[in-house]
């Protein structure tokens, strides 16, 4: 059955590798998952970069996988803001049958990059971008080692498990423009199920992890991931290094 198998990761570009890995370590609790370095891809060479690369580091928590990734040059050369704007970036889908599983997303009303489609015999895998309804980057995954195969090489999980700051993950936000049709979007083609609703936001469940859609107003037209949203001992609006929005519930949220 082709798919939707697993929510995989949600992907933060950054500017500085060991201070973001300090900061999702460190305050927020991530555990090193994998690591992935890409080379030589269409996007590097459109852009002029030969010796460009990507290092993608994965970590985890409470079953949800970030993945802080870094775009930059060996003889150091300026990156351009399409490959190098900071902050989140995507959301990424383990699926069974990228193309076919593309083509559900574009007929549920989502857009498919197919120039992006990517296949890696290397690794049994394949992999191709797109958007759903609002324009937010969407990432579809398969891999020979099915859902469970960690994207690049397994990282031994070190022993340090964060400041107190946060005490577990609780969910992505995520921005939309019409709240009905993100629902039917992300349950119809996406395999999420909806734990709670309201006439301004809904919650939705894939897999493991979590998503708050929240219908945009005038005050806060942004559409996207807005923020990561933790559990801790007290309340808290914080950022990463880079500005991305990390916010923490505290007690009796």
């Amino acid at each position: 059955m082709t798919g939707v198998v697993a929510f995989s990761h949600i992907a933060v570009r950054v500017r500085d590798l060991d201070r973001a890995l300090a900061c999702y370590r460190g305050a927020l609790g991530f555990r090193d998952h994998s690591l992935l370095v890409v080379a030589d891809t269409p996007s590097f060479r459109e852009a002029g970069l030969d010796d460009a690369e990507m290092v993608a580091h994965f970590l985890r928590r409470n079953g949800t996988v970030v993945e802080l990734q870094i775009v930059r040059s060996a003889s150091g050369r300026p990156i351009p803001d399409v490959l190098g704007a900071t902050g989140y970036h995507h959301l990424a889908f383990r699926v069974d049958g990228v193309e076919e599983t593309a083509r559900t997303v574009s007929e549920a009303g989502g857009h498919i990059d197919w120039p992006t489609l990517t296949i890696n015999d290397g690794v049994g895998g394949s992999a191709i971008f797109g958007a759903d309804p609002d324009g937010q980057r969407l990432e579809l995954l398969q891999l020979r080692g099915g859902a469970q195969q960690p994207v690049g090489e397994p990282l031994l999980p070190q022993e340090h498990a964060g400041d107190g700051t946060a005490t577990s993950f609780d969910h992505v936000e995520l921005g939309v423009g019409d709240l009905e049709r993100s629902i039917t979007f992300y349950t119809g083609c996406m395999a999420a199920t909806v734990e709670s609703r309201s006439d301004a936001e809904a919650m939705i469940r894939i897999f493991e992890t979590r998503v708050r859609l929240v219908q945009t107003t005038i005050d806060d037209a942004s559409v996207g991931i807005r923020s990561l949203v933790f559990l801790g001992p007290r309340a808290e609006n914080l950022a990463d290094p880079d500005g991305a929005s990390l916010v923490v519930i505290g007690p009796g949220h």
